[in-house]
């Protein structure tokens, strides 16, 4: 189930904007196993809750790949740890090793998750009406840069469609990918292992057709944009108005007071795991169960919120 309302909807804009905040540095500074998978869990949750189950999955396809690159590489650039998998020639690769790039790997996920929930439930005219005022061009950063990973990601998918859809571009494929077939105890012959390799060059050549199309459409938006705000007067007025008022009410208070409470709770039980948890060279150092419960509860905050609002209007 898909809705267009959020449960940030029903608060000042200052609650979803610190909340936004909260998640991001966490996503960005606890390099724990514990934290990295507390963190997917509850964004992945709550994107389920905001775009549908479905479509969360979908949109994960691509980062699963993301995360086995950089397992991956890590052990292949970095020899240490205490646990050996295997050689690969006179190199070792570790357990450690893998673990650490994995972690890595989980943590861009993580960042790119946040970025998406956030350009979701905090919107550019909610970033101006905090910070418009106070710093209107630290608030311009922020609206347009977390509005650049969704778009990339549309985009991408609409030059994707256009390009399948492009007949020309199909009959090319399907020339270039047909070959012919070889007898039993055949030798295919040095023709036919280049007609083999031209419909994976091909396919590279339609990854840099698409992120050219993407780069130059990005910056030809960039110069819209600057032509766009220098002839509605950008920076003319001192004081910035906004498009709808918002009113810091007694429950933002009330939300913004606990999302402090759970951080602080969370950040102090962060260091104290951080510090003592090691990868190298064995992993060891877990903390006490307990002393991820503060975390947890921050980051599934929002997706507890939601289902307890919707199971309260489908009573």
């Amino acid at each position: 189930m898909q809705t267009n309302d959020t449960i940030f909807d029903r608060y000042h804009p200052a609650v979803a904007l610190i909340y936004c905040g909260v998640l991001l540095a966490f996503s960005m500074a606890a390099m724990h196993p514990v934290y990295l998978l507390a963190t997917f869990a509850g964004l992945v949750a709550y994107n389920a809750v905001l775009r549908g189950a479905k479509a969360a999955l979908s949109g994960m396809l691509w980062q699963a790949p993301l995360v086995l690159i950089l397992a991956i590489a890590n052990p292949l650039f970095v020899s240490a740890g205490s646990t050996e998998l295997f050689r690969i020639g006179l190199h070792a690769v570790y357990l450690e090793a893998l673990c650490y790039g994995l972690c890595q790997g989980l943590m861009l996920v993580n960042v790119l998750l946040a970025f998406s929930i956030a350009a979701r439930v905090v919107s550019s005219d909610k970033v101006l009406c905090v910070l418009g005022n106070a710093t209107p061009t630290l608030a311009l950063m922020i609206s347009m840069a977390m509005r650049l990973v969704p778009q990339f990601v549309r985009r991408g998918e609409a030059i994707a469609d256009t390009q399948k859809a492009c007949t020309a571009a199909s009959a090319r494929s399907a020339c270039t990918a047909s070959a012919p077939s070889h007898s039993a105890g055949a030798r295919p012959d040095a023709n036919a292992v280049s007609r083999s390799a031209k419909p994976r060059r091909a396919a590279l050549a339609n990854g840099l057709r698409l992120s050219t199309v993407l780069m130059s459409w990005g910056m030809e938006d960039s110069l819209e944009t600057v032509d766009a705000m220098r002839a509605r007067g950008w920076g003319a007025a001192t004081k910035r108005a906004t498009y709808q008022r918002y009113r810091f009410r007694k429950a933002d208070a009330f939300a913004c007071a606990f999302i402090a409470v759970l951080t602080v709770a969370a950040a102090a039980s962060a260091v104290a795991a951080c510090d003592e948890f090691k990868f190298y060279p064995r992993i060891a150092g877990f903390a006490p169960w307990f002393s991820y419960i503060p975390y947890v509860l921050l980051v599934a905050l929002p997706t507890i919120l939601e289902a307890k609002e919707r199971r309260t209007w489908l009573r």
